[in-house]
């Protein structure tokens, strides 16, 4: 496995603020996981007051084992969601990629979007012993090894339709401008609109058309980690029809608009909690 440092923090409100109040440890995945997993993380936390931490809707299954020895499985989410930590504590993780975690349960993600449930429910008692396992576990090193080892045992060898969604979503995302259209989004796939729906509610949970919108929320927010000149000119390179509308697209998921979440972000002196909330 690959260490890194969290250079990805799209996913949390306010990082410079989460900074101060826990720690996020993120791993990547070898082959052949990572045709599933997105990464494994660690957070952990030791706080005197509690904290809630906004972390932005996603379409991605997390499967999570905490200190207290609960393990749950968090399905794709259309809204933000409110941690709230308190004392001490930390949550071992994996992130699954967009269309990767159905072929290790065999079900449809619609039924998962926006809920979180024991993982006894989908893995049964086997997964009640690795989140004792990886409680009981010695180091960081040792938990994810107990992590690799339960999905590989599960992961399927052949090729999945979610698979190739994920990297379809993933590629779209990434060009210069981003795909916004779901009429190309299928084209490229090789079938209709409609059945790209049906397969994207079937292996993410989710519409495609909402994946890619929340896509390019995702690349706005990794915009405000430096000064930006013009969001004029974000907009245009994103593929929005105007600054306007990245303004209230952004605005909508991450709380404030992107001049000033930049402005708290890229501004280390500040109090973390002058900062309007979402």
């Amino acid at each position: 496995m690959v260490r890194r440092d969290p250079g990805e923090e799209g996913a949390i409100v306010r990082p410079s603020a989460a900074r101060e109040r826990f720690s996020l440890d993120i791993w990547l995945p070898e082959p052949p996981l990572d045709r599933f997993v997105a990464r494994f993380w660690k957070t952990a936390w030791a706080l005197d007051e509690p904290f809630v931490q906004t972390i932005v809707g996603y379409p991605a299954v997390n499967l999570v084992v905490q200190a207290d020895r609960s393990i749950t499985v968090t399905g794709p989410q259309h809204h933000n969601d409110e941690r709230r930590l308190d004392g001490a504590g930390w949550a071992f993780g994996a992130r699954f990629r967009a269309g990767g975690f159905r072929p290790f349960v065999g079900l449809s993600l619609a039924g998962l979007a926006d809920r979180a449930l024991p993982a006894t429910e989908l893995f049964g008692d086997a997964a009640a012993a690795l989140a004792d396992a990886v409680v009981d576990a010695t180091d960081d090193d040792e938990r994810l090894g107990l992590f690799v080892a339960f999905l590989a045992g599960r992961a399927p060898v052949g090729p999945t339709d979610g698979e190739r969604l994920s990297s379809l979503l993933e590629s779209a995302a990434e060009e210069s401008p981003p795909v916004t259209r779901v009429g190309e989004l299928a084209e490229r796939f090789g079938v209709s609109a409609r059945t790209l729906q049906r397969l994207f509610l079937e292996h993410v949970g989710m519409g495609p058309k909402w994946c890619l919108d929340r896509a390019r929320v995702h690349a706005v927010s990794t915009r405000t980690r430096s000064e930006v000149r013009s969001w004029a000119d974000v907009a245009h390179e994103l593929g929005y029809a105007d600054q306007a509308h990245l303004t209230t697209s952004f605005s909508s998921v991450f709380g404030a608009p992107p001049a000033a979440y930049t402005r708290h972000e890229t501004d280390r002196t500040g109090p973390a909690d002058e900062a309007p909330r979402p």
